[in-house]
């Protein structure tokens, strides 16, 4: 069974810390979680992603500019996952969706 690599990015630390331990059932997941934007960019420039899940705004940008910071731009899945929202319809064109904070594990369903 191959597994699906998913990138999940906010600066609340603690979020972070639970996201992963949401699926621990899920053998068929690989998750890398990270709080800035700049790890997180060198790991995905460096490795294939199906999906990324992305706070809207963060301390380093919101999740459009971290879009537009990848080399050779990114063709996976985007979900914003956000508290508050207003997205431009040039923004929302490159989102597959957005998440609602707080979440709760079946938020995730059809997604992953």
């Amino acid at each position: 069974m191959s597994q699906k690599n998913i990138v999940f990015i906010d600066d609340e630390e603690d979020l972070v810390e639970l996201f992963p331990l949401l699926f621990l059932d899920r053998e068929d997941l690989n998750i890398k979680c990270f709080t800035t934007h700049p790890p997180a960019l060198e790991y995905m420039n460096e490795n294939a992603i199906d999906t990324l899940l992305i706070d809207y705004r963060m301390k380093d940008g919101t999740s459009i500019d971290f879009l537009d910071k990848l080399n050779g731009g990114f063709n996976g899945q985007v979900y914003i996952v956000t508290g508050e929202l207003s997205l431009k319809p040039e923004e929302s064109e490159r989102v597959q969706g957005i998440i609602k904070k707080p979440f709760k594990k079946e938020s995730f369903a059809e997604i992953l």
